[in-house]
């Protein structure tokens, strides 16, 4: 029993290793389409990115799909993976949006840029990559918390003192 749980929270782990690394895939895209609106030629690298960011989301809902159906996560383990799988589809979202701004960068290439307008977007693009800091930063801070909870119950019930 102590195993299997074990062996449930390290492919936990994994999924949340690899959710975060399809948010920081997703924010880097977000950063770099923004840049194609000064430099264009940056575009295809976005555009090619997001592909990365689709299958992260594909196989994370797989995984997470995987663990409910398997383990019968129950608490706080159950809360994290329902949070995770409601995070994957946002992030996703942000490589299309990312992808929309570097195709938009493309096709406007020959066309004169006004300062003012990119300065503004350039701002909005500094506040929505602001709030997905922060979401991110609540996700860590809650996974953290979770597993800082349930330490004692683990090592209580396992009669062992490691993490």
């Amino acid at each position: 029993m102590v195993e299997l749980l074990r062996h449930f929270h390290e492919r936990l782990r994994h999924v949340e290793t690899e959710l975060l690394r399809m948010d920081r895939i997703a924010g880097g895209l977000f950063v770099r389409s923004l840049d194609a609106l000064h430099q264009s030629d940056l575009a295809f690298a976005v555009i090619d990115g997001d592909e990365e960011v689709d299958a992260f989301g594909i196989v994370i809902e797989g995984q997470i799909l995987e663990l409910f159906a398997l383990e019968t996560p129950v608490a706080g383990d159950l809360r994290v993976l329902t949070t995770m799988l409601h995070l994957a589809p946002p992030l996703e979202r942000v490589g299309d949006i990312a992808t929309n701004i570097a195709r938009i960068a493309w096709l406007t290439r020959a066309l004169a840029r006004d300062g003012a307008v990119l300065a503004h977007v350039d701002e909005m693009g500094s506040l929505a990559l602001g709030l997905l800091e922060a979401a991110t930063a609540a996700f860590v801070r809650e996974i953290w918390d979770w597993r800082i909870a349930s330490r004692p119950w683990t090592s209580q019930s396992t009669g062992s003192t490691e993490a």
